[in-house]
C-alpha cells in the first residue's frame, strides 16, 4: 500500500515524475491528466482537418 500523498500540492515535475514511478495510481492520474499546461497548444474542435 502507496502511503498518501497531497498530490494538488505537488508541483507538475514532481507529479509527473511520480506518475511515472507508479504508473497504478489513479488518484495521481488524475491530477496529472487535470492540471493545465503553460507551453501546451490548443486547438478549437470545430477546425477542419
Amino acid at each position: 500500500m502507496l502511503p498518501k500523498f497531497n498530490f494538488k500540492e505537488m508541483s507538475l515535475q514532481e507529479l509527473r515524475r511520480y506518475v511515472l514511478d507508479h504508473r497504478d495510481d489513479e488518484e495521481a492520474w488524475e491530477e496529472f491528466t487535470s492540471r493545465e499546461r503553460p507551453n501546451a497548444t490548443y486547438f478549437k474542435t470545430n477546425m477542419p482537418l
